[in-house]
């Protein structure tokens, strides 16, 4: 009887103190907003302190240091938010049988208690995490068949919604810190061009000379296309308000504007998978110059945001200053804050990949946004989703309340 008294005295306030809410970051046509304000992501890549292990099997543990190191230079240089990649190739995470079906998460069963910790971590640091799911841009020899499968074969697609993903999803979207999911980095690094389709969304002939199919040409459009739409459906079914993305290569395979074609359309997407919430909530892309001496037409450092007619807020997810051309950090931050973008994050964090900035560099260019608020350019950049010490303070009476009465 006492435990039914002290659930119906404290049990609602209990939830709603100690666990806190989740910012309600909506879409307005090409713009994210918060309440009534335009609201900007910025931040930087965070994909790996250990590639592709860094969550599951206990390993948070070992990577946590840096990742905490990380988090608070972004956090301090007014950063709020932060890109982070997960399964990459399968090789730790999720967890498959012998035949390539997924059965869990991890083999150790600690998956969800690691990426939990990692977006507590974030939360006490201001940082929305956005979580990348797969990586198309590198094919390791020894373990690329585990997503090969789950590209080409629908049943073992369906094995890593049913027993990873929606798990996950379910466990983490009411996390403060979870601002959104990515399906998969630069999937046109796996794709097959020049293949002739009467569809237009699946022919990949404008994509010949364009360098797609840097990874190895190992995968039909059609079926990535069915990859992405399932795996956003699966996360917007249990998470109608989430945020879902992948990131192009370049705005060539994003865009029909510049002479390109708009893979990632929702058109596009129904077609290939025909589940119908499996569509994108916002767009990324990545602006690399050529060899670090000119950027293709179609870069978004050449263009403002409405020059590629797109129906959906548009984020660079990917650029440095390494990579870019002479153009500097802070410039680059700053074009993407005033030429029509929602968000910017730097490659990355760790310093290493291609075209990677220093640690130091990149925390210069998110301090040139600091608390930045125009309107009429990116709009809001601060945001607010730790515990305060007072709802720390309720939570400790709380279950001391809960305690005593129980």
């Amino acid at each position: 009887m006492s435990t039914v008294i002290t659930f119906l005295l404290f049990g609602p306030l209990a939830c709603c103190l100690v666990e806190g809410s989740k910012l309600a970051i909506t879409v307005n046509k090409t713009r994210f907003y918060i309440g009534n304000e335009r609201f900007f992501l910025s931040g930087a890549n965070t994909a790996w302190v250990n590639y592709g292990a860094d969550f599951g099997n206990n390993q948070y543990e070992q990577s946590r240091q840096e990742f905490l190191y990380l988090l608070s230079n972004i956090s301090d240089a007014g950063g709020n938010s932060m890109r982070t990649w997960v399964h990459v190739d399968g090789h730790t995470s999720p967890h498959f049988n012998s035949t390539g079906y997924v059965i869990g998460l991890d083999k150790d069963g600690t998956f969800l208690a690691d990426f939990g910790r990692y977006l507590d971590d974030a939360r006490a640091r201001n940082i929305l995490v956005f979580a990348t799911l797969w990586n198309g841009a590198v094919v390791n020899p020894q373990n690329g068949s585990l997503l090969e499968g789950l590209i080409t074969d629908e049943s073992k697609l369906q094995s890593y919604i049913d027993h990873a993903l929606i798990p996950w999803v379910t466990a983490v979207k009411n996390h403060p810190a979870m601002g959104g999911w990515e399906i998969i980095n630069e999937m046109e690094g796996l794709l097959i061009t020049g293949e002739r389709s009467h569809e237009p969304c699946f022919d990949t002939r404008f994509l010949v000379g364009s360098t797609a199919g840097f990874a190895g040409e190992r995968n039909h459009l059609k079926d990535l296309l069915r990859f992405l739409n399932w795996q956003t459906d699966a996360i917007r079914s249990v998470d109608p308000q989430a945020l879902v993305t992948s990131g192009s290569w370049r705005q060539w395979s994003q865009s029909g504007a510049l002479g390109g074609r708009n893979l990632y359309s929702d058109h596009c997407l129904l077609k290939a998978g025909g589940r119908p919430q499996g569509t994108l909530t916002f767009y990324s892309t990545h602006v690399y110059a050529i060899l670090d001496l000119f950027f293709w037409p179609d870069a978004a450092f050449k263009h403002v945001m409405t020059d590629y007619e797109l129906d959906k807020p548009l984020v660079l997810a990917e650029f440095s200053q390494a990579g870019g051309a002479r153009m500097t950090i802070t410039d680059q931050f700053l074009w993407a804050y005033q030429k029509g973008y929602s968000g910017a994050w730097s490659w990355q964090s760790v310093s290493s990949g291609g075209a990677s900035d220093t640690l130091k560099t990149q925390v210069k260019g998110i301090h040139s946004l600091k608390g930045s608020n125009n309107q009429t350019q990116g709009g809001r950049i601060a945001i607010h989703i730790q515990k305060t010490k007072s709802s720390w303070f309720v939570s400790r009476l709380l279950q001391w309340m809960i305690s005593w009465f129980g």
